[in-house]
């Protein structure tokens, strides 16, 4: 754990990498090569430091509160966090809305905004779309509904029984579902992926978006929003 916590710098930003010597000696890169956007802070780290925080927060309370204060003070006027690994900013949204969730009332008004932006990107059909590929991605809708669901709002109920019914439906024979190329590996020196354009289909190397191998990071995302959704509707029938 103290390693862990090492990768979170005092504005409460988590970086993949902490060591930049060891880093870019690992790379077998140059002395002057920059590694700025590999050990910056990146707002889909952030977010799931966050979640796991809350499952140690009697002894890790101040890190906690910087990381939530990290995630508050770069939530997007839309109402999105952006993904530096990933080829959509539904990942970082979906994790920061699940943190900031588990605070309780205390950030409904960030929650509903970023549920605005989420609920205006799912397709008729009931899907959310990744944007390197413009298909339908099962992986972005589980994170989708996923977020819709632990937030609790009842106006979104429609739009994640929309996205469950499209998940059901798209489900394969050997009960997995399609994964498609979804984390993206930028240069080290890259501190803002968007703006680069000219990526190439390869699990090697950087500039690279990287297919999710037999489809198991997919599945495994799916089964756990499918799970969530399953046990809060559940819930929600016994209150009433």
């Amino acid at each position: 754990m103290h390693n862990w916590v090492s990768h979170c710098n005092k504005t409460g930003g988590w970086c993949t990498y902490s060591d930049v010597q060891s880093l870019k000696e690992r790379l077998e890169l140059p002395h002057g090569y920059s590694v700025d956007g590999w050990t910056q802070p990146h707002l889909c780290v952030t977010a799931g430091a966050a979640i796991a925080l809350y499952q140690c927060k009697d002894v890790y309370k101040d890190y906690l509160e910087r990381t939530l204060s990290f995630l508050t003070a770069h939530q997007s006027v839309e109402g999105v966090w952006k993904s530096y690994w990933w080829t959509s900013p539904l990942y970082a949204t979906s994790l920061a809305l699940q943190s900031l969730a588990k605070a309780g009332n205390t950030y409904h008004h960030l929650i509903n905004k970023s549920i605005g932006w989420i609920l205006s990107q799912q397709s008729k059909e009931g899907s959310w779309q990744n944007p390197y590929t413009n298909l339908p991605s099962a992986f972005y809708t589980a994170l989708a509904i996923k977020a819709l669901t632990v937030s609790g709002f009842s106006y979104s109920f429609q739009a994640i029984r929309k996205g469950v019914r499209w998940l059901l439906d798209n489900q394969f024979s050997d009960g997995s579902w399609y994964g498609q190329h979804i984390l993206r590996i930028p240069s080290p020196d890259t501190t803002d992926p968007t703006l680069f354009k000219n990526w190439r289909k390869s699990s090697f190397g950087v500039n690279t978006v990287v297919d999710d191998h037999r489809r198991i990071f997919t599945s495994a995302t799916v089964l756990n929003s499918l799970i969530t959704v399953s046990e809060f509707f559940n819930r929600v029938s016994n209150d009433n």
